[in-house]
């Protein structure tokens, strides 16, 4: 999305992420994830900067395969239209843990007919910002969707109509029909597009069934580690929010909770739901950090004490016994030696 406005907007990206309370950093990470308030924060940042109401049409016209990764390659190694959709709603999750998609198909032996693209919104609107400000990003995840398969076979799709379940603006319609060159419904029950069941067929242009098997291997893996780190969503996003901000002293709940976008309560709710705390959380990102200091010869203990916000090197001694069992200077001295241990092995 930022790529998408510095690119077709000239939008100051970084700016926007500012502007969105996010990380620039924790976006270097293709694997990790952005909590859903800051995305709202985001699409609203970026129609401000814009100015353009239609945005989220927009970028969705704009959709681009290459930028589904894994699943793109899923899609494009697929051979006909229905079985690209068909691993698409299969692999959505990998996108958003907010939406479900589903693929409808006229009754067997029907002939002629229309197939459906769905899309929706799930959970509730207190924890699922898809479902407290939808038209945007649905409005871009629907079109984008459509731009995507016509992309893969090489056409545009005959869709009868496309369907948005918010209710449109004056200019909206003609505006969506200009941009598209479809017509769109707003003010129905789902988001979704309609099309010709026969397109269902239509060969995929770079089928490649041989490479298929593969990416969808590594497609549900994906699934696989995403489903694991769904299963303490909050957690997750404490334990990154304490790495980032204990630099000295160890960050207040409530600095932490802000950084989430959610009440201090709230936090502890949820990480009780997960059963965890913020004191084990703490303990747990200060154990991962002074790992990763000690594997670094050049970082005294006395320093690392400091950085993960212990008053004291002793305090610091105890905590790491502890978590292994081995005063930090004992571990250092073993790290160092089986590191050798290991270039000699190579070198032999």
């Amino acid at each position: 999305m930022l790529h998408a406005l510095a690119a077709g907007w000239d939008a100051d990206a970084e700016a926007l992420t500012r502007a969105a309370g996010l990380d620039p950093t924790a976006l270097a990470d293709p694997d990790g994830r952005v909590p859903g308030p800051q995305m709202e924060a985001l699409w609203h940042a970026a129609v401000a900067a814009t100015g353009d109401a239609h945005l989220g049409l927009r970028l969705g016209a704009a959709a681009d395969i290459a930028s589904l990764g894994v699943v793109g390659y899923v899609l494009q190694s697929t051979s006909t239209l229905g079985a690209a959709l068909d691993a698409f709603a299969r692999y959505v999750t990998l996108f958003t843990d907010g939406l479900r998609a589903r693929v409808v198909r006229p009754p067997v032996g029907a002939f002629g007919g229309e197939a459906v693209l769905e899309f929706v919104a799930v959970g509730t609107a207190e924890r699922n910002y898809l479902l407290r400000s939808p038209r945007y990003p649905m409005e871009a995840t629907v079109a984008g969707a459509l731009v995507i398969a016509g992309a893969l076979v090489g056409d545009t799709l005959p869709p009868a109509s496309l369907e948005f379940a918010h209710d449109a603006e004056a200019d909206a319609p003609a505006v969506a029909a200009q941009v598209l060159g479809t017509p769109v419904d707003y003010g129905s029950d789902s988001y979704r597009f309609r099309f010709a069941a026969a397109a269902l067929d239509w060969p995929v242009l770079r089928a490649s069934p041989a490479l298929l098997s593969a990416f969808e291997a590594q497609a549900a893996a994906a699934i696989e580690v995403f489903s694991a780190r769904r299963t303490r969503p909050v957690s997750e996003g404490v334990l990154r929010a304490v790495t980032e901000q204990l630099r000295g002293q160890a960050p207040a709940v409530d600095e932490v909770a802000d950084a989430l976008a959610m009440g201090v309560r709230t936090l502890q709710r949820r990480l009780e739901d997960e059963g965890s705390s913020y004191s084990a959380l703490l303990d747990e990102a200060r154990h991962a950090l002074a790992l990763r200091h000690l594997g670094r010869s050049d970082v005294p203990v006395a320093e690392i004490a400091f950085l993960l916000g212990f008053s004291e090197p002793s305090a610091f001694t105890r905590a790491f016994r502890r978590w292994t069992g081995d005063a930090p200077t004992a571990y250092r001295r073993r790290a160092a030696a089986s590191a050798s241990d290991g270039r000699r092995t190579l070198g032999d």
